[in-house]
């Protein structure tokens, strides 16, 4: 069985088109949180390959949500870190400018999508660029919008507190990323959407995949 991460996009796999990603946004290092039996196997071809910048592991013993996997990287990734979901890959690396611009506030990425697909994502409300609730795939024809959160994050102590309160809660089922940033704005706690609108390579699905590799090589070179 191949790990997600090690599925070729062209000529890399979607990992190394992440860390490159992270590289050339000005992070000087990154953390990637795997699956204990997904480990050796990412750390050979990291070892074979390289990687554009530093790399540690991470490992999260079941697949408990993205929001688990931000805890066990939180303590060794700071007061303010950057969070970047493989699955899509894309070449810009505006975004990050825009999230990082403000390393003291949390924030997230948007992009549109039909109203038909809005009960797939985690949705948000917007005004004036910054988040004013999230709801995380809401029933069909019950979104407060079409902008799906992106997963593209700039998070900070505040949102690690907000998961870790959750956590404490006991409540079944994962954990929610999106929990942490809809709470600090539930509180009404500045969280700053960023609006993305270039090109995704969205690799989250195999139906998705196939369609992503056919535009990857009919892409301009």
């Amino acid at each position: 069985m191949v790990p997600k991460e090690l599925l070729l996009l062209g000529d890399r796999p979607v990992l190394h088109h992440a860390l490159d990603e992270a590289a050339g946004s000005g992070f000087a290092a990154a953390l990637v949180v795997l699956a204990p039996w997904k480990r050796p196997l990412v750390e050979r071809y990291l070892h074979v390959a390289g990687a554009p910048l530093p790399v540690a592991v991470v490992e999260q013993p079941e697949a408990a949500g993205i929001g688990d996997a931000v805890l066990r990287a939180a303590p060794i990734a700071g007061d303010g870190f950057g969070i970047l979901l493989p699955d899509d890959v894309v070449l810009g690396r505006e975004h990050w400018a825009a999230l990082r611009s403000d390393e003291s506030t949390p924030g997230l990425c948007f992009r549109t999508v039909p109203p038909g697909e809005t009960h797939r994502f985690g949705i948000g409300r917007v005004r004036l660029g910054m988040v004013q609730e999230l709801v995380e795939k809401p029933p069909p024809g019950t979104a407060p919008s079409q902008l799906a959160i992106f997963g593209r994050y700039w998070a900070t102590a505040a949102v690690v507190e907000a998961l870790l309160r959750r956590a404490a809660a006991g409540e079944l089922g994962e954990l929610e990323l999106t929990y942490g940033f809809a709470s600090l704005a539930a509180q009404g706690s500045p969280v700053r959407a960023v609006m993305f609108a270039a090109e995704i390579f969205d690799c989250g699905t195999p139906e998705a995949y196939l369609e992503s590799q056919a535009r990857w090589y009919a892409r301009p070179r």
